[in-house]
């Protein structure tokens, strides 16, 4: 169970830090020592075991605490981004029943009208007591009388998240204390992650790519977690340098920017021995232009919501293997399938599956529950990949973003390809929309570099796609709708109002 990791490290390494902010430093003892109290105080509010209670938490120690308190009581945590708008919150609390809030201090005003309209029982803020409401902080320095609550069983159900919506309505994923341990124990296995690793945590960690490669990894090995509490490139690379990381989990999109980032002194990443990103896919020109402005070889992990890590390039030689998300963790068995559900042979592209002892074993939907695995063991992925004999997995696609025009099956990365070499595009997605008849079209998002025109893009693609591929609408924006950790949200690309 988790509680008995944290009092592991507590009991190893009192006096190490655990948790490092610009203006706060907490030690394993300490750390330990706040989340009895803050679990005293939970339990004081009948709090108990089975209970959701939501975090609405930046990176901060009061989500690690509140986490690692919710872990010790048996209640069910429930992550929610900070992105989130106020009625996206409502709605979240209600899909889960949860009555319970543990939020920063900027949400004081969403959480009186929650508590004033039913939804929520209690709510707590983050540092100081805030318009009337109770902080975390007075609750661990009231907590007095010992915690005599059972410790939770592994079976028993710890984390709640929902997936990132990026082609409709979220699923809800419920993970129990043995699945996260089982990830982080598989992750420290392929990683080597040791007490003496520095983790900087700029993802969010309410994501699972942050909880599970953040604060798991760091819980699992003893390790350090230096927490970000808001991106910002060149506090990021500040970070890096002075805090001397050495893993730094990241996504594509903050790779980008710190690329292009420049400063006035040189970045010492000397310390860094691993930086790989998650979440969506890392372009080449991406990778080249880390490696030429910073030194750093990235490497790219492979997850889910539903599943947690389950593969990671660690290739000697990465330059040839860019585009790789790696091979199985520990216990984690991948393949791909057709869509009889055939196994393929090493190199044949098909529907990606998986089997992890990580892995959830339902997700909640508007149907209710949907058992994950499939009646022969499998998870699918709804990703499209191939596997190298040696076992590498390469992703080439989104299974749910085929686009079906006139019955031809249109692969938007291909078009999405094509559409970034033409030098007056930065960036660009492709989604399917009905047109007035019904008829399903390619609409390509374009993010544009210097004075292209709609007319320019459409004759490049012409030149090199079949007509069907061609895009029937090309829109220019400023920036694309991501979520949190830079994963693009197609589904608010997909307005059938821009059809013309």
């Amino acid at each position: 169970m988790l509680t008995n990791l944290l009092v592991s490290q507590a009991a190893e390494r009192p006096g190490q830090p655990a948790l490092i902010t610009t203006t706060q430093t907490l030690t394993w003892y300490e750390l330990k020592e706040q989340t009895d109290r803050v679990a005293i105080g939970l339990a004081t509010c009948e709090i108990k075991g089975g209970d959701p209670v939501a975090l609405l938490l930046p990176n901060c120690p009061s989500f690690v605490i509140g986490f690692l308190a919710l872990a010790r009581l048996g209640a069910i945590a429930i992550p929610l981004s900070t992105e989130l708008k106020a009625e996206e919150i409502r709605s979240a609390l209600q899909a889960s029943a949860c009555r319970t809030l543990l939020a920063d201090n900027r949400f004081s005003d969403l959480c009186l009208s929650l508590l004033q309209d039913g939804t929520l029982l209690h709510a707590f803020v983050r540092d100081a007591e805030d318009l009337g409401l109770p902080s975390l902080a007075s609750m661990a320095a009231e907590a007095t009388r010992p915690l005599r609550n059972p410790v939770p069983s592994e079976d028993t159900n710890l984390v709640e998240q929902f997936t990132s919506g990026t082609t409709g309505r979220p699923k809800r994923i419920i993970r129990t204390h043995a699945h996260l341990m089982k990830e982080a124990a598989a992750f420290a296995a392929a990683v080597g992650t040791s007490s003496a690793d520095r983790i900087l945590a700029v993802v969010p960690l309410s994501h699972a790519h942050g909880l599970g490669n953040c604060l798991l990894a760091a819980l699992h090995a003893g390790a350090t977690l230096v927490l970000q509490e808001r991106f910002d490139r060149r506090e990021t690379l500040r970070l890096l340098s002075q805090e001397r990381i050495t893993l730094f989990p990241a996504v594509p999109f903050i790779i980008s920017l710190l690329a292009d980032t420049r400063t006035r002194e040189p970045v010492d990443l000397s310390a860094l021995r691993l930086c790989f990103t998650a979440g969506s896919a890392l372009r080449h020109e991406t990778w080249i232009k880390m490696q030429d402005r910073l030194g750093i070889s990235l490497r790219q992990l492979y997850g889910s919501t539903e599943t947690g890590a389950l593969a990671i390039n660690l290739d000697e030689n990465v330059a040839g293997t860019i585009e790789s998300v790696g091979r199985p963790l520990d216990g984690v068995s991948i393949t791909t399938l057709d869509e009889a559900g055939i196994f393929l042979p090493p190199g044949t592209e098909g529907e990606v599956a998986v089997q992890s002892p990580a892995a959830a074993e339902y997700t909640v939907g508007l149907q209710g529950k949907k058992r994950l695995p499939a009646p022969d063991g499998w998870i699918r992925m709804g990703d499209l990949g191939r596997l190298d004999p040696e076992g590498r997995l390469y992703l080439t696609g989104r299974k749910t973003f085929v686009i079906n025009v006139a019955g031809r099956k249109v692969n938007p990365d291909e078009i999405e390809s094509v559409l970034m070499e033409h030098p007056s595009v930065r960036e660009a997605v492709v989604v399917g929309i009905q047109d007035p008849y019904g008829e399903e079209v390619v609409k390509a998002v374009v993010i544009p570099r210097g004075a292209g025109t709609v007319e320019e893009i459409l004759t490049h693609c012409r030149e090199r796609l079949a007509d069907y591929k061609v895009p029937r609408i090309v829109e220019f924006r400023c920036t694309l709708p991501r979520c949190p950790t830079g994963k693009i949200l197609r589904k608010r690309l997909m307005d059938p109002a821009c059809v013309s």
